[in-house]
């Protein structure tokens, strides 16, 4: 588990799938009884329920020759971590803190979102074949020139659908951590908001901003 203080806490799904959806490239975790604790980086697609939203389930593939399969396949639980913009914060940029008491210390602001559940090994091909579709659409959609599978030798594609695993992961819990200055009176949030700015880092202040808006804090 995760520690998140309480003004970092973000138990709203929609907002945790929006920043698994931006940041798909996740580092998945699993402590099995093959290789022990053992982490590997794949890119996710997120399915959802229709008739209920909160049921996720992810799904990503890999090649046979990453050895993890062995531990996913047998163990009963495993963590997916998602991260999203984050940077270090200046005590400078405390513009209320610093004239008043100087109290404050560097720190960092940060996003992430903790997903545990049951992992389960796909030896499909077809269902391999439409992951990697899938995965290849969406991030494809975004190019004014699309490339598809159909575009790679028939050959070399069936040889490529022998020498992977899918992975389909049923999302049993969450955790969402939003540590962006929330516990920081407004006009420190403002500095913080600020510094960035000056830093180029509009993304992150964008981020900054909106969690203390959403925290009521702003």
């Amino acid at each position: 588990m995760v520690f998140i203080q309480k003004p970092h806490v973000v138990e709203d799904i929609e907002r945790q799938v929006a920043l698994i959806e931006k940041n798909s490239f996740g580092t998945v975790f699993t402590c099995g009884p093959n290789k022990g604790l053992e982490a590997n980086h794949f890119p996710f697609i997120v399915d959802r329920d229709e008739a209920d939203p909160s049921k996720i389930t992810l799904r990503a593939h890999f090649a046979k020759a990453n050895k993890h399969w062995q531990d996913l396949e047998e163990c009963d639980e495993c963590l997916v971590v998602f991260q999203g913009l984050d940077e270090y914060v200046s005590p400078l940029w405390y513009e209320e803190t610093m004239e008043k008491t100087k109290k404050a210390v560097p720190t960092w602001d940060y996003s992430a979102v903790h997903v545990y559940g049951k992992p389960t090994l796909i030896k499909d091909e077809d269902w391999v074949m439409q992951q990697m579709n899938d995965l290849t659409d969406k991030f494809e959609h975004l190019r004014t020139e699309k490339w598809s599978t159909d575009d790679a030798p028939e050959p070399y594609i069936k040889l490529l659908r022998k020498a992977v695993y899918g992975l389909k992961i049923e999302v049993t819990r969450t955790e969402g951590k939003w540590k962006m200055s929330q516990e920081k009176p407004p006009n420190d949030v403002r500095g913080v908001i600020k510094g960035l700015k000056e830093l180029g880092n509009e993304p992150m202040a964008a981020d900054v901003e909106s969690a203390n808006i959403h925290s009521n804090n702003l």
